[in-house]
């Protein structure tokens, strides 16, 4: 059934099947046959190479979840409000990006420079937080507005009555690290010289006087340690009049800003 070739001196015996001749050490090498193969199919079912992605960053496909490192935060912005109390539409353009939103995933904590100690982000998965305006880096995951923050960027997140839906009460707003909720006071309408300051209002003659609401429970020291911090809900405080640019928050006519304690200048 086979035929036999001569080559170099060697015999070479091919069949329907493959044909074989002497290697260096006399072994058998197999190639395949030029007569055609009878090869049995592979049983492995057939797999996509590229299968489609599940998860998208600003609409184009990546292999797996956004996983936050060292202390960044993935935010998912809560919807932007669509109409007034009144049920006025509001047009898209002038619908303003929501300075909060919901955790989506948290990294294990940033590691301090000096000691190598990872300081906690203070948040899980799945709570309310608040942040500024220009606080964090933008982007579009799996088709939703989302942020990539770092925690010391949050200035408090929801806990208690309302929590769970993501509306911010006086009493639901819990300040972190060393953040404050404060209430602002009437604004100064005069200068220390008796000079009337203009109700437009400039940077001097924001209100920098306020009553403490809340407070955070402290920042962290080099091996991950609670600091102190000198103020208690109820005082009144005087701070920096830069301290609140975009960390404000109004419930009906009262106007309220985050600050940080190294801010407060003095209580009484």
């Amino acid at each position: 059934m086979g035929a036999a070739l001569l080559v170099a001196g060697s015999i070479l015996r091919a069949d329907a099947r493959h044909m074989r001749w002497p290697d260096a050490q006399m072994g058998y090498l197999v190639a395949p046959s030029p007569f055609g193969s009878c090869a049995r199919p592979s049983s492995r079912p057939h797999t996509r190479l590229h299968a489609e992605s599940e998860y998208t960053l600003n609409g184009r496909p990546i292999e797996g979840p956004l996983r936050p490192v060292g202390g960044v935060l993935l935010v998912r912005r809560k919807e932007p409000i669509e109409k007034t109390e009144g049920g006025l539409l509001i047009p898209t353009e002038s619908q303003e990006k929501q300075t909060i939103g919901q955790v989506v995933a948290s990294g294990p904590g940033a590691l301090h420079p000096q000691t190598g100690v990872r300081l906690p982000t203070d948040v899980t998965e799945g709570d309310w937080v608040l942040f500024g305006q220009y606080d964090g880096q933008n982007i579009d995951y799996n088709g939703s507005d989302h942020v990539l923050i770092d925690s010391d960027n949050i200035v408090a997140k929801l806990s208690g009555e309302g929590a769970e839906t993501g509306r911010p009460t006086p009493t639901n707003i819990a300040p972190l690290r060393d953040c404050l909720l404060v209430k602002l006071l009437e604004p100064e309408t005069k200068s220390a010289g008796g000079v009337i300051l203009s109700p437009m209002g400039t940077k001097e003659s924001e209100p920098i006087n306020g009553k403490v609401i809340s407070v955070g429970e402290g920042g962290y020291d080099m091996n991950g340690k609670r600091l102190p911090i000198d103020v208690t809900s109820g005082d009144n405080i005087r701070f920096s009049e830069f301290a609140s640019e975009d960390k404000n928050i109004q419930f009906g006519d009262d106007k309220y800003v985050f600050i940080k304690i190294s801010d407060v200048m003095a209580k009484w």
